[in-house]
């Protein structure tokens, strides 16, 4: 599990990380939302929403309808936890003059689907500029300079929560077996009968006619 800050300021970076180290997660940084949007998207999310929104959507109708043959097990597409991925993002507003934090959060959640808006924490001097978007867009917005036993906190409560929604849509993936068939996994193949494999069986089947001849005459 990893964690990461977009920061345009070194010493609030290592301070934050200084902070974060009871939790034992590996941080990673980076100084531009550029820099950070091309690393976010090819680690990825540490915990699948997409994956966890469509068991449970499964989940419920099995519910609902009181009926799990009528409703197809679904066949998902990526595991729900991707080790190499990101589980918070820490990001502050004006990292860049060129693209605003809540911007840049857009463009992730548009570009993968794994994210979610808990994903991300965002980080502002002023947060009266931002508190109503980020309120909107349902991100958690804390002021700097932070103040570490409530940074600390949230962070613990964030990381419970996830690891409770992570046990409740595992236990639902083995409960119903659903499995998971990544988009360039083929199913395996069926073994096909050799012309060779064909002649074996019939010199086989041959040897034993004649074999119950030859018993046959021994009579």
């Amino acid at each position: 599990m990893k964690a990461i800050i977009i920061d345009d300021n070194h010493s609030f970076i290592d301070l934050l990380k200084n902070a974060l180290q009871p939790f034992r997660i590996q941080i990673d940084s980076c100084y531009k939302f550029s820099e950070a949007r091309n690393v976010l998207l090819k680690g990825g999310s540490y915990f699948n929403h997409s994956i966890a929104n469509e068991v449970l959507k499964y989940h419920e109708s099995v519910l609902k309808n009181n009926d799990q043959n009528s409703i197809p097990v679904p066949v998902l597409n990526a595991p729900l936890i991707n080790p190499e991925g990101y589980a918070l993002v820490f990001l502050e507003y004006d990292a860049e003059p060129s693209m605003k934090g809540t911007y840049f959060i857009q463009d992730i959640l548009k570009n993968q689907k794994e994210w979610s808006e808990r994903n991300f924490i965002l980080m502002s001097s002023d947060p009266s500029r931002v508190e109503q978007t980020a309120k909107k867009m349902k991100i958690a917005l804390i002021e700097k300079p932070l103040k570490k036993d409530f940074t600390l906190k949230l962070v613990k409560e964030f990381l419970q929560s996830m690891a409770q929604k992570e046990k409740e849509v595992q236990d639902i993936i083995e409960k119903y077996g659903i499995t998971i068939r990544l988009p360039d996994q083929k199913p395996a193949p069926t073994k096909k009968k050799t012309a060779s494999s064909t002649k074996k069986k019939t010199a086989k089947t041959d040897n034993l006619k004649t074999g119950s001849k030859k018993k046959s005459n021994l009579k």
